[in-house]
C-alpha cells in the first residue's frame, strides 16, 4: 500500500508550510480551538477577515510574525465588537503552522481534513 502525503516522525517538532483557508465561523473556530488545545503557533503569514461587505475588518500578520491561536481569537473578538456584530463571519488564512510534535500535526491534519504534500511538512 502506498502512503499518501509526508512521512511524519510523531516525536519530533513539525511545521506545516501550506496555505490553508478556514472559511466561516465553523471552520475558523474548529481550527482555532484545535490549535489552542495543542499550543500550535501560526506563522508564515496570517490573514484574518471578520464581517462581510462594507462592514469588514481585515488584519494581516507578516511572514516573520508568530502568533498563538488565543491571539487570533482576541483579534476576532475585538473586530466583532468594533463592527457591533458578535457573530460576524470569520475568514482565517494561515501560511504556516508550528507544532510541538509530529503527533500533534497528524491529529490536527486529520481533525480538519487537511492533506499536505510531502514538501509542505518540515521536521
Amino acid at each position: 500500500m502506498d502512503q499518501k502525503g509526508p512521512t511524519i516522525d510523531k516525536s519530533k517538532a513539525a511545521k506545516l508550510r501550506k496555505r490553508v483557508d478556514f472559511q466561516g465561523n465553523s471552520d475558523a473556530f474548529s481550527a482555532i480551538n484545535s490549535a489552542k488545545a495543542m499550543s500550535v503557533k501560526l506563522s508564515g503569514g496570517v490573514s484574518l477577515t471578520v464581517g462581510s461587505g462594507a462592514k469588514t475588518v481585515t488584519t494581516r500578520f507578516g511572514a516573520d510574525a508568530t502568533i498563538s491561536a488565543s491571539d487570533v481569537e482576541t483579534f476576532i473578538a475585538a473586530a466583532r465588537h468594533a463592527l457591533g456584530d458578535e457573530a460576524a463571519e470569520v475568514l482565517l488564512r494561515v501560511d504556516g503552522l508550528d507544532f510541538g510534535s509530529g503527533h500533534d500535526l497528524e491529529t490536527f491534519l486529520h481533525k480538519l481534513g487537511i492533506e499536505p504534500e510531502a514538501s509542505e511538512v518540515e521536521q
